[in-house]
């Protein structure tokens, strides 16, 4: 038997009629009896509108049209509009489930304010350390997702995990357990997921944990402290919010991209971790440390170039130079070149050579780091270790990858690194010795193969990797082959500069020639 639920949903969708939310989708009795289980008697709502409208906070309408019913509890300031109504809902279930507010306390009416570029509707109010400390939610997400489906990807987190060693966090405690105030503490009133900490931390993360480590000390639970609560904020309002809120702090370039790889979804981390890069339910570092090396330019580093080499046509000359790249990093806007190549390549995430691409080069950083952990020595260095993990290293590789694509032997060869590496000569798979000492004789400044992270480094890797699953070569890391990739990257790039000149050249002619004949006619 088809349940009144069930009957709502399949009839209007699984979206909140009121504010188009799609997650804790429940269905509601519009005129308040729920043995009415006629359609049109039935409203698909969230639990934040459907808890208002249950206490009888709003009007539905013969329409289905809403009307918010309790007297505001809100004034608007200069140009500011009355808000919509998923707005004021949330302003009413803000005062309903959080009434320890000093304003509301106070009977005070909330200012309600509207930025002018986001359009993102925000009060300015003050709450008690007790009450704020138990409501903040570190883990706020771009898209808010269920949690109902154990096969679905844990939603992206915005924010950096707090660094507890970090002086000035300790001096926040101590503020915060002596009774000083914080003030800007930027959050989301969001109850669509952890709803019982409603208060999602846009910024000021540092901040919140200080109160609460005053809290959790009983120290200071009644000291007010200012926040600056946002309602009902689309994925790009929260983007550009974060960012307003750390502008002022230097963010790792690392947390920076993640947040611009969590605009397009969560196909790539799931790849990640199926693949080995990440583990199960690790997300992409927010910075670089010896747990977690896996950046998201990394990871763009590895998808761009595999494509690219996919579309090679050849394994010489300009084109396989040219075709290199190491994605940018450090911005809140996902990387052009990455998703270029995702758009050229569609269904990337489950293609299956891709991703054994992806298996075989996280066993190549594995066995990296495990040899590095069982040797002596200069190989210890941590830049030894993760010398996998460099977005050059990994454009390299992947780009090779990419053009033996249908080469398997070759791409067998090239695999098979991490396992048949000479151990006379070399600890590691990479030999992360021979590549820093390398020389390159257009650079006196130059440090080894793989020091730096530009496309003529990657370039250099490249052609190391294409000469080792080449059969006529020696199949591991060897100073000799170091030499000769260097030397071959300088050869193509020459021949590469001669053509871009010859072609400007001929540009020129061609346009002489034009005016010739424009001023003969």
């Amino acid at each position: 038997m088809t349940t009144y639920r069930e009957l709502g949903l399949s009839t209007y969708g699984g979206e909140c009629e009121i504010c188009g939310a799609t997650v804790g989708i429940e269905v509601h009795h519009i005129n308040g009896d729920h043995a009415d289980n006629r359609i049109e008697n039935l409203m698909p709502l969230c639990g934040t509108c459907h808890n208002v409208a249950t206490a009888g906070d709003f009007f539905i309408d013969a329409d289905r049209q809403v009307r918010v019913t309790v007297s505001h509890n809100f004034d608007t300031g200069p140009r500011v509009d009355i808000p919509p109504v998923p707005v004021e809902i949330q302003l009413v279930d803000f005062h309903r489930l959080l009434p320890t507010t000093w304003e509301l306390q106070e009977n005070r009416r909330l200012l309600l304010l509207k930025d002018g570029v986001s359009k993102a509707y925000y009060v300015e109010c003050h709450i008690p350390a007790g009450a704020l400390a138990a409501r903040l939610d570190f883990d706020t997400v771009l898209e808010p997702g269920t949690t109902d489906d154990p096969d679905a990807d844990e939603p992206y987190r915005f924010n950096r995990a707090i660094n507890a060693s970090s002086e000035v966090y300790k001096s926040l405690v101590r503020d915060a357990r002596g009774g000083r105030p914080f003030a800007d503490i930027m959050v989301e009133w969001n109850t669509t997921y952890g709803a019982e900490k409603p208060l999602k931390v846009l910024g000021g993360q540092h901040r919140g944990a200080a109160i609460q480590a005053a809290v959790a000390d009983g120290l200071e639970t009644d000291r007010l402290h200012g926040v600056r609560v946002y309602f009902r904020l689309s994925a790009e309002q929260r983007v550009e919010l974060v960012e307003i809120a750390n502008s002022n702090i230097a963010i790792p370039n690392p947390l920076l991209d993640r947040i611009a790889e969590h605009q397009l979804g969560g196909q790539s981390r799931a790849w990640c971790q199926r693949v080995g890069l990440l583990d199960p339910q690790q997300d992409f570092t927010d910075r670089l440390s010896s747990e977690n090396r896996m950046t998201v330019q990394v990871l763009r580093a590895f998808v761009t170039n595999y494509v690219r080499g996919t579309q090679l046509t050849g394994d010489s000359g300009a084109e396989f130079f040219s075709a290199i790249t190491i994605p940018g990093t450090g911005h809140y806007e996902p990387d052009r070149d990455y998703q270029a190549a995702i758009r050229a390549f569609p269904t990337i995430w489950a293609d299956p050579e891709f991703e054994e691409a992806g298996r075989q080069y996280a066993r190549l950083h594995r066995m990296q780091v495990s040899a590095s952990e069982t040797a002596q020595g200069e190989l210890r260095k941590v830049s030894f270790r993760y010398k996998a993990m460099q977005p050059a290293v990994a454009a390299g590789w992947a780009f090779v990858a990419g053009a033996l694509r249908t080469h398997a032997d070759r791409l067998q060869t090239l695999f098979h690194l991490p396992d048949y590496y000479d151990k006379r000569s070399s600890q590691d798979p990479l030999n992360a010795i021979q590549l820093s000492r390398a020389k390159d004789a257009n650079d006196p400044n130059y440090r080894g193969l793989g020091t730096r992270q530009n496309q003529g480094e990657a370039q250099k890797l490249a052609e190391l990797f294409n000469l080792i699953a080449d059969p006529a070569y020696p199949s591991h890391v060897t100073l000799d082959l170091i030499k000769a990739a260097i030397a071959s990257y300088y050869k193509k790039k020459s021949a590469y500069d001669a053509d871009r000149a010859l072609e400007t050249a001929r540009g020129i002619q061609r346009q002489v020639s034009r005016n010739n004949g424009a001023e003969r006619s």
